[in-house]
């Protein structure tokens, strides 16, 4: 009783730490992703930029308008333009908002209760502006001209009138910002960062340092050093000197970025929000498709593709972050708590306890008994799981999961997969993998089997020996060469289709039949020509024919056309389904023959080179993965299809 007792005990207390752990795995699901309360509805205007205060908003729009608003989503005030031109940027400093239109090319002032306080013309379209206390410094340009305008300030009041210029030759510029020192900081497209003084506006500005191994995109001072962010997704810290102080991060394609008092906040080409905090980098999956990100003092404010505004504070975006790691953490334990619980289940119960105990006691018994054979099959069969096994099970795990190498995995269920049904490209590609197919198909069985019969009828002469080695040399040509003979001695403009078409008369044939869309994949499908890769095979095999039978079948009046079909098709049966097969998966998989012919442009684009890619240009993995796993799909449903024909054939 006592026993019994006690195994109930270790049951309840292994089901209460499951409960626990499925609690904890549902808490950091549920907070993923959870954002700010500062949410707003864009009604009636689009909104362009979005500048902060300790309790309000100011939206700057399209149609020429600035909006104030609380954070509770009331609207305070609103001034509009009396020409409509979208607000470019919008700075908050001293009680006066400093405002920048594009097309119009104005500069106005307003005071924080939207009063109108004055405006200027500016000579090239703006930027972006930034200012302190005492000079409010605007960045403009006009295709290849680019100029800085500053104007002083002098108690938080800004003087229209006291424009100046510097040369319209400055270098182009990525961002610009006011430092501590008043200086203006600027970071060049070129990845140099610039330093320009704003009392001596006609100077040019001054190279700090000079960036040569990173793609810059942003750059910002950070006291005496400098924290900038590069195109493939890395914050790095410089000093004052361009040494590397640290750099994190990596994986990512930003498109976009954008800062607040050091902290900076980029967002990637998957819609994924990354904030550095000056040591290590934060990642939110937003789940919207956010069209432009502002940094403030409160957080990041997004605006999506339908206009609306939504907000991350800081802490938000540290703890979404911090239940991304748990959620995985929490969701294994909740798994081996739940086969824990099982065992616990079956061991507390009479009736399989016995069951339970006895088959893990014989399971130890063989495993003891030839543990050296087993000890020797250890090595083959991991080497098999390592390099076999776990990549396929690890590129199923990925067609789930949104995944970055080095940097996150987050289960996304069947996202990917919604993303490839939703792609027209998609199936526009699986309609021209259809194509080929087939194709495929008839070059791999029909020339084969037609040239296999010919040199079977010649097998007992020099001629046919002759003929047989002559077709088995083109074998001997790399695919990769073979595929540039096509390309260019065949295909091309001045190769041999077009030569021979010249000398009938044809003058106009003088283009490249894989650069054109009506022909790209008819001259892809013609490939190989005249197909004769696999006929080795079924010679062997018609060769392995008895000659009692080929000798009955002549006495029974049987001519060699239809001895093709009423005995050598049924006893090249496995043969020709073994071609088959091998042809139906290389045909799927092929995506040499389209990505070094043509890209995959005019018309030829395949599942297999769209999975190439989704990871080599849009770093997309799990969107590949699962295009990968539904081939593996369409290949292991034809190939057990085939496994069947077959057994029944045999049986």
């Amino acid at each position: 009783m006592k026993i019994r007792t006690k195994r109930f005990g270790i049951v309840t207390a292994v089901s209460v730490a499951v409960v626990i752990m499925l609690i904890m795995t549902i808490v950091s699901a549920v907070n993923l992703n959870d954002r700010s309360a500062m949410t707003l509805t864009a009604h009636g205007f689009t909104p362009t930029v979005i500048e902060t205060t300790a309790d309000k908003q100011i939206v700057g729009t399209r149609d020429g308008r600035v909006i104030c608003k609380t954070y509770e989503d009331e609207t305070l005030w609103e001034y509009r333009l009396e020409s409509e031109g979208a607000l470019r940027d919008i700075v908050a400093d001293g009680g006066e908002l400093l405002c920048v239109t594009a097309e119009t090319k104005e500069f106005f002032v307003l005071d924080e209760e939207g009063a109108f306080l004055g405006k200027v013309g500016l000579s090239y379209e703006p930027v972006a502006i930034a200012a302190d206390a005492e000079h409010a410094v605007i960045y403009t340009k006009l295709k290849t001209k680019n100029q800085m305008v500053v104007f002083s300030r002098s108690g938080n009041s800004t003087d229209l009138g006291s424009a100046k210029k510097s040369a319209n030759d400055l270098p182009e510029f990525s961002n610009i910002e006011m430092t501590d020192s008043g200086m203006v900081f600027a970071l060049g497209v070129d990845a140099t960062p610039y330093r320009f003084d704003t009392e001596n506006v006609s100077a040019s500005p001054e190279e700090i340092f000079t960036v040569t191994n990173e793609e810059l995109i942003y750059m910002i001072a950070s006291g005496e050093n400098y924290l900038a962010v590069t195109k493939d997704g890395k914050f790095v810290e410089y000093d004052g000197a361009g040494k590397v102080l640290s750099r994190v991060g990596g994986g990512e394609r930003f498109v976009s970025v954008s800062s607040d008092g050091g902290r900076i906040v980029a967002l990637s080409n998957r819609n994924d929000i990354s904030y550095f905090d000056g040591n290590r980098v934060y990642k939110v999956d937003t789940g919207i498709q956010v069209s432009k990100i502002m940094v403030a003092e409160q957080g990041v404010f997004l605006i999506d593709k339908s206009d609306n505004i939504s907000a991350y504070d800081f802490s938000r975006i540290v703890a979404n972050h911090t239940f991304k790691i748990l959620l995985p953490v929490f969701g294994a334990l909740s798994a081996a708590g739940v086969v824990a619980e099982l065992i616990a289940v079956l061991l507390a119960f009479p009736a399989t306890r016995y069951k339970t105990e006895n088959f893990f006691r014989r399971l130890g018994k063989a495993l003891w008994t030839y543990k050296k054979t087993y000890l020797y099959l250890c090595i083959p069969f991991g080497l098999l799981a390592i390099f076999g096994f776990f990549p396929v099970v690890w590129g199923f795990i990925l067609a789930f999961t949104k995944y970055v190498p080095g940097v996150k995995t987050e289960f996304v269920f069947f996202e990917n997969f919604l993303s490839v049904f939703r792609n027209a490209a998609f199936f526009a590609s699986a309609g021209n993998m259809l194509v080929f197919l087939v194709t495929d198909l008839i070059k791999a069985l029909i020339p084969c089997f037609i040239l296999a019969e010919f040199m079977f009828i010649l097998r007992m002469q020099k001629l046919g020996y002759v003929a047989r080695v002559l077709t088995v040399l083109p074998g001997i040509l790399p695919g990769v060469a073979l595929i540039y003979i096509w390309t260019s001695g065949i295909y091309g403009s001045n190769g041999l289709i077009n030569m021979f078409l010249q000398s009938l008369g044809f003058s106009q044939f003088d283009f490249n039949w894989l650069g054109n869309e009506e022909t790209a994949r008819n001259a892809l499908i013609f490939y190989g020509f005249p197909f004769l890769g696999s006929y080795i095979l079924l010679f062997s095999a018609l060769r392995g024919i008895p000659d009692s039978l080929i000798e009955a079948a002549k006495l029974d009046g049987c001519n060699k056309v239809r001895r093709m079909f009423v005995i050598d098709v049924p006893l090249l049966t496995p043969q020709l389904k073994y071609i088959f097969v091998t042809t139906f998966i290389a045909s799927i998989q092929d995506f040499g023959r389209s990505y070094l012919t043509t890209g995959g442009e005019y018309g030829t684009m395949i599942p297999a080179l769209e999975i190439y890619y989704q990871i080599n240009k849009y770093f997309d993995y799990g969107v590949a993965a699962a295009m990968s796993l539904l081939l593996f799909v369409l290949i292991f449903i034809v190939t057990l299809a085939n496994m069947r024909i077959k057994t029944e054939s045999i049986y």
